[in-house]
């Protein structure tokens, strides 16, 4: 039985892996200060000066607040309503495909002021956002202003947050928490 188990784990350990192999199909030269990714539409996004760019085959778009500074994350799993989080203001704006503004969140103005230090899109017209003061995630609805608590608070330092749609994840220094919606 020993000689089998073996057997079975020395041909586990040398055949059970295939091998990788990368080839570069298409090369795109971007003058970036950040590339932010791809969506599903082969639109690439990225950022100069703060000024948000949508380069495609449909031409190429642009979002620039005036009024914020740095832009902090920017979610493009949703293409038709795309997230921009700018952290030291406090706000998250919504832009639709063509990065027209369709909302501005200001955590700093609404009832319940939050301090958020992450942004993702949530369903429909909700956000996942990290709680910095209370240190946890929460689900933001901004067309009815509500909040609903998902997690419990943490003790470690949150390096990003990801979401897609009805899932999100944090990560932490030493751990990824994921979070549904249905909570």
């Amino acid at each position: 039985m020993r000689l089998l188990l073996l057997f079975l784990f020395c041909f586990a350990s040398t055949h059970g892996q295939d091998s990788v192999s990368l080839k570069q199909t298409k090369y795109i030269g971007l003058a970036a200060d950040t590339f932010w990714g791809a969506d599903a539409y082969s639109n690439l996004y990225y950022s100069t000066n703060n000024t948000l760019f949508k380069k495609g085959d449909n031409g190429m778009y642009q979002f620039k607040s005036l009024q914020l500074s740095e832009i902090s994350s920017v979610d493009i799993l949703n293409p038709l309503e795309v997230t921009v989080f700018y952290k030291q203001f406090n706000t998250a704006v919504i832009l639709d495909n063509n990065l027209n503004q369709i909302t501005s969140i200001n955590f700093n103005t609404i009832n319940q002021f939050k301090n958020v230090s992450f942004a993702t899109t949530g369903t429909r017209h909700q956000l996942w956002i990290f709680n910095t003061d209370l240190q946890q995630i929460e689900l933001f609805n901004y067309q009815t202003q509500t909040f609903k608590n998902v997690g419990l608070p943490i003790k470690e330092k949150v390096i990003d947050l990801k979401s897609n749609y009805n899932f999100c994840c944090e990560l932490t220094e030493h751990t990824i928490y994921k979070y549904n919606v249905y909570c």
